[in-house]
């Protein structure tokens, strides 16, 4: 299916076109707090790019977070909207399994972090081993701290660790891990919609396609739904 895919979890706004693993247009744009103004944009150029019309999109693939709860919400929305004008299936994946997918077929297992604020970071563990990661934990958000103390308990394998968590937690996350700890390239840190592309192909049978079942995960509440259920 020729799928239109997107990821505004994070700092990136990641727009690309393709089948699987052929994918024919991506744009990857550093732009915090613009994805709202940048998404439809970048959409619009990847179908330049890649030389097709709207009307020839098939699927539409999203990243559903965790991340930033704004940018979470405003790729889920405008995947939703997408899918039903166009009447096309909706495919919804975790942002940190998009991550992961780039070290597909590495043998790596792949610690995802991904910068929850709050001084704390969404991370879920991987082996990296097939055509797609295999999550092996849920994905949770926990004090950077934390996630290294679990890392460490983890005997004497190697440990992969990539995602923008590291932008503010290198440190943290690595000193308990000593030599074992492996830093991915700057460039893996993000989610790239590419990756979302093949990824999508590779498991919409298992992943429910009707636009109305793709839900953002936050795996908390934000500030202000906090505030709003704090005993007054």
């Amino acid at each position: 299916m020729l799928t239109l895919a997107f990821d505004t979890a994070t700092e990136m706004c990641t727009v690309a076109l393709g089948r699987g693993d052929d994918v024919l247009a991506a744009v990857d744009v550093h732009s915090p707090r613009a994805h709202l103004r940048r998404l439809f944009p970048l959409a619009e150029q990847v179908l330049a790019l890649s030389g097709r019309a709207q009307a020839e999109i098939e699927a539409i693939a999203v990243g559903i977070g965790p991340g930033s709860l704004t940018g979470v919400r405003i790729g889920v929305t405008a995947a939703r909207t997408l899918a039903q004008a166009l009447g096309v299936p909706c495919i919804g994946l975790p942002t940190l399994d998009v991550v992961a997918h780039a070290f597909s077929r590495t043998g790596a297992t792949v610690c995802v972090v991904v910068d929850a604020s709050r001084k704390e970071v969404y991370a879920a563990m991987y082996e990296c081993s097939g055509s797609a990661p295999n999550r092996l934990t849920e994905i949770r958000a926990m004090a950077p701290g934390a996630l290294a103390d679990l890392l460490a308990d983890r005997g004497e394998e190697k440990i992969l660790i990539a995602g923008d968590g590291l932008v503010s937690y290198r440190e943290a996350l690595i000193e308990p891990l000593g030599a074992r700890a492996q830093v991915a390239s700057r460039l893996a840190w993000y989610p790239r919609a590419g990756h979302l592309v093949t990824l999508a192909a590779l498991q919409s049978s298992a992943v429910a396609s009707g636009f109305e079942h793709v839900r953002p995960i936050y795996t908390r509440l934000s500030d202000a739904e906090e505030a709003e259920k704090a005993p007054r």
